[in-house]
């Protein structure tokens, strides 16, 4: 259930990278978090893309990538609880 949660909030949050409200400078700050996480973690382009797309990964390296992402981004601690704020 927490994967979940954690996945739900990170579709959200990229969901609202992309939205028109978002200014380019942010969104190109966020794919460069994407982009380091994808390479700590051995997540592939296609990981990558599905998270772009809002579609959830089901390979062990995207849920990584994704953990790696919320946590540098300050929405999840480091042992992967959704931050209260």
């Amino acid at each position: 259930m927490n994967t979940f949660n954690t996945l739900l909030v990170l579709v959200g949050f990229v969901a609202f990278v992309q939205s028109a409200s978002i200014t380019k400078e942010m969104q190109e700050k966020f794919m460069v978090v994407a982009k380091e996480c994808q390479g700590q973690t051995g997540a592939s382009d296609a990981d990558l893309a599905n998270l772009i797309k809002h579609n959830p990964t089901g390979t062990k390296e995207g849920k990584c990538m994704l953990s790696c992402i919320m946590t540098k981004v300050d929405t999840q601690d480091s042992n992967g609880k959704l931050k209260k704020e």
